[in-house]
Protein backbone atom coordinates (compact mmCIF):
# COMPACT_ATOMS: atom_id res chain seq x y z
CA UNK A 1 0.00 0.00 0.00
CA UNK A 2 1.36 3.45 -0.91
CA UNK A 3 1.93 5.85 1.96
CA UNK A 4 -0.33 8.88 2.20
CA UNK A 5 1.03 12.38 2.71
CA UNK A 6 -0.89 13.89 5.60
CA UNK A 7 1.66 16.59 6.40
CA UNK A 8 -0.20 19.46 4.70
CA UNK A 9 -1.79 21.48 7.49
CA UNK A 10 -3.32 24.51 5.83
CA UNK A 11 -6.80 25.90 6.54
CA UNK A 12 -6.88 27.39 3.04
CA UNK A 13 -7.14 25.33 -0.15
CA UNK A 14 -6.84 26.76 -3.66
CA UNK A 15 -8.93 24.87 -6.21
CA UNK A 16 -9.11 26.15 -9.77
CA UNK A 17 -10.46 29.75 -9.50
CA UNK A 18 -11.73 29.20 -5.94
CA UNK A 19 -10.31 29.47 -2.45
CA UNK A 20 -11.89 27.41 0.31
CA UNK A 21 -11.08 28.48 3.86
CA UNK A 22 -11.79 26.49 7.03
CA UNK A 23 -12.09 28.21 10.39
CA UNK A 24 -9.92 25.59 12.11
CA UNK A 25 -8.07 22.32 11.60
CA UNK A 26 -8.82 20.79 14.99
CA UNK A 27 -11.63 18.49 16.04
CA UNK A 28 -12.78 17.36 19.47
CA UNK A 29 -12.64 13.58 19.55
CA UNK A 30 -15.89 11.98 20.66
CA UNK A 31 -18.04 15.08 20.24
CA UNK A 32 -19.39 17.25 17.47
CA UNK A 33 -17.14 20.02 16.17
CA UNK A 34 -18.46 22.90 14.07
CA UNK A 35 -16.18 24.18 11.33
CA UNK A 36 -16.95 27.31 9.33
CA UNK A 37 -16.23 27.04 5.61
CA UNK A 38 -16.00 30.08 3.35
CA UNK A 39 -15.62 29.83 -0.42
CA UNK A 40 -14.14 32.73 -2.39
CA UNK A 41 -13.63 33.43 -6.07
CA UNK A 42 -11.20 36.15 -7.14
CA UNK A 43 -10.84 37.23 -3.50
CA UNK A 44 -14.56 37.81 -2.94
CA UNK A 45 -17.31 35.54 -1.61
CA UNK A 46 -18.24 33.22 -4.49
CA UNK A 47 -21.58 34.05 -6.12
CA UNK A 48 -21.73 31.20 -8.63
CA UNK A 49 -22.11 28.24 -6.27
CA UNK A 50 -24.87 25.75 -6.95
CA UNK A 51 -26.22 22.68 -5.13
CA UNK A 52 -24.31 19.46 -5.64
CA UNK A 53 -26.37 16.26 -5.40
CA UNK A 54 -29.20 18.23 -3.73
CA UNK A 55 -27.02 19.71 -0.94
CA UNK A 56 -24.98 22.90 -0.44
CA UNK A 57 -21.88 20.73 -0.68
CA UNK A 58 -20.56 17.41 0.60
CA UNK A 59 -17.86 16.93 3.23
CA UNK A 60 -16.11 13.58 3.50
CA UNK A 61 -13.53 12.80 6.16
CA UNK A 62 -11.53 9.60 6.57
CA UNK A 63 -9.60 8.59 9.69
CA UNK A 64 -5.99 7.96 8.62
CA UNK A 65 -5.62 5.15 11.16
CA UNK A 66 -8.58 2.87 10.49
CA UNK A 67 -10.20 4.50 7.41
CA UNK A 68 -13.44 5.27 9.28
CA UNK A 69 -15.61 7.26 6.89
CA UNK A 70 -17.64 10.36 7.80
CA UNK A 71 -19.99 12.00 5.28
CA UNK A 72 -21.95 15.13 6.14
CA UNK A 73 -23.76 17.90 4.31
CA UNK A 74 -22.79 21.45 5.27
CA UNK A 75 -25.57 23.78 6.30
CA UNK A 76 -25.94 27.52 5.77
CA UNK A 77 -23.90 29.63 8.13
CA UNK A 78 -26.14 32.38 9.41
CA UNK A 79 -24.31 35.38 10.80
CA UNK A 80 -25.21 36.14 14.40
CA UNK A 81 -26.41 32.58 15.01
CA UNK A 82 -24.31 30.41 17.35
CA UNK A 83 -22.59 27.51 15.58
CA UNK A 84 -24.12 25.22 18.18
CA UNK A 85 -27.71 26.15 17.29
CA UNK A 86 -29.78 23.61 15.46
CA UNK A 87 -29.92 24.03 11.71
CA UNK A 88 -31.84 21.96 9.24
CA UNK A 89 -30.11 20.27 6.34
CA UNK A 90 -31.84 21.59 3.26
CA UNK A 91 -32.50 19.54 0.15
CA UNK A 92 -32.09 21.50 -3.07
CA UNK A 93 -34.10 20.09 -5.95
CA UNK A 94 -33.14 22.83 -8.41
CA UNK A 95 -29.46 22.63 -9.26
CA UNK A 96 -29.53 26.01 -11.04
CA UNK A 97 -30.25 28.00 -7.90
CA UNK A 98 -27.31 29.60 -6.12
CA UNK A 99 -26.17 28.66 -2.65
CA UNK A 100 -24.28 30.81 -0.11
CA UNK A 101 -20.47 30.76 0.10
CA UNK A 102 -20.55 30.58 3.91
CA UNK A 103 -21.26 27.13 5.32
CA UNK A 104 -21.11 25.25 8.58
CA UNK A 105 -19.70 21.73 8.67
CA UNK A 106 -20.49 19.63 11.73
CA UNK A 107 -18.20 16.64 12.19
CA UNK A 108 -17.96 14.05 14.93
CA UNK A 109 -14.59 12.31 15.03
CA UNK A 110 -15.03 9.07 16.90
CA UNK A 111 -11.50 9.06 18.31
CA UNK A 112 -8.30 11.10 18.42
CA UNK A 113 -6.14 11.04 15.31
CA UNK A 114 -5.56 12.50 11.88
CA UNK A 115 -8.41 12.90 9.40
CA UNK A 116 -8.31 13.83 5.72
CA UNK A 117 -11.27 16.03 4.76
CA UNK A 118 -12.52 16.64 1.24
CA UNK A 119 -15.12 19.32 0.52
CA UNK A 120 -16.99 18.80 -2.77
CA UNK A 121 -18.76 21.88 -4.11
CA UNK A 122 -20.12 23.01 -7.44
CA UNK A 123 -18.95 26.38 -8.70
CA UNK A 124 -20.22 27.51 -12.08
CA UNK A 125 -20.85 24.32 -14.02
CA UNK A 126 -17.93 22.32 -12.55
CA UNK A 127 -17.36 20.18 -9.49
CA UNK A 128 -14.43 21.27 -7.29
CA UNK A 129 -12.78 19.40 -4.44
CA UNK A 130 -10.84 21.12 -1.66
CA UNK A 131 -8.82 18.96 0.73
CA UNK A 132 -7.61 19.51 4.28
CA UNK A 133 -5.89 17.56 7.03
CA UNK A 134 -7.55 17.77 10.47
CA UNK A 135 -6.40 16.61 13.88
CA UNK A 136 -8.79 15.29 16.53
CA UNK A 137 -7.67 15.32 20.15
Amino acid sequence: MASRDLSERNPVAHVDDYTAALSRLSLSAGSETSLEMHIYKDGRPATDLHPYLQALAHAIAIDAKDLTYIHVHPVMLLRGTPATSSARVMVYSNDRMTVPPDMLIRLTAREAGTYKLWLQFRGGSSLHVASFVLTAS
